[in-house]
């Protein structure tokens, strides 16, 4: 793991892209894009817990 600044926060999402449900989407209040909708899973996944990690954060500023 990297050294952190100082004042810096780091933040790390774990996700099993297998555990991708149809509507995680819209439980976090993430609107895919209709290329994202057509790409497969794992691509669906990995994009959700990019948002959702960052979205984290984000909270953090």
């Amino acid at each position: 793991m990297p050294r952190p600044l100082p004042g810096a926060v780091l933040v790390s999402c774990a996700f099993d892209p297998a555990h991708l449900a149809t509507d995680d989407f819209q439980r976090a209040g993430i609107v895919p894009s209709a290329s994202l909708q057509r790409s497969v899973a794992k691509r669906q996944a990995e994009y959700l817990a990019g948002r959702v990690c960052a979205r984290a954060a984000l909270q953090h500023l």
